[in-house]
């Protein structure tokens, strides 16, 4: 007798499955000058920089010099 007494769940409502338009049109693209001047892209480069420069370092600091033994002849 519960089953009687169960109510419905209502579904959701349905909304347009239309995307909304862009907010950028084409003209207001963003060029690359533009890009590159942001926070999130300085610091991208700088941490690629840094990380780069401290390989470079580490690596050339690694290196031995390498000298061949003097040939004995007889």
């Amino acid at each position: 007798e519960e089953a009687d007494e169960q109510q419905e769940v209502p579904l959701p409502e349905t909304s347009s499955s239309n995307p909304s338009p862009s907010k950028r049109s084409e003209k207001d693209a963003m060029t690359l000058l533009e890009m590159v001047r942001r926070p999130q892209a300085i610091a991208v480069m700088l941490t690629v920089l840094l990380l780069g420069a401290g390989g470079w370092y580490y690596v050339n600091n690694q290196l031995e010099p390498f000298t061949a033994d003097s040939l004995r002849y007889g």
